[in-house]
């Protein structure tokens, strides 16, 4: 998934998505639940204040990757390995600007 993408998804510019994988700027509180529930994981998870990664009640509305428990990655669609690859690298790339930037005041 592009940042284009991504904006497009979360009603930002690819520029702000760009900001916060890069630490230029922090999403404020609603916009991390948005990211939170668009990838179904927890806002904790996302700041690394939590190894729970998935919500407990899970929105039906929201579109979501999720692997159950014997399903073989490797009988995924190319297409759609390579869609979950791309979300999970930006929202690492997302999570480390985040990680980066809480360190900060953690440590000031």
């Amino acid at each position: 998934m592009s940042q284009a993408e991504l904006g497009k998804i979360l009603n930002i510019t690819q520029q702000t998505v760009n900001h916060y994988e890069t630490g230029k700027r922090k999403p404020d509180q609603d916009m991390l639940a948005n990211i939170a529930n668009y990838f179904n994981v927890s806002i904790d998870w996302i700041i690394g204040r939590s190894p729970i990664r998935t919500l407990s009640i899970p929105d039906p509305n929201i579109e979501k990757f999720e692997l159950r428990e014997g399903v073989n990655p490797d009988e995924l669609p190319p297409e759609k390995v390579k869609e979950i690859y791309d979300a999970l690298e930006n929202l690492q790339n997302g999570i480390d600007a985040l990680k980066k930037s809480l360190s900060k005041r953690v440590n000031d």
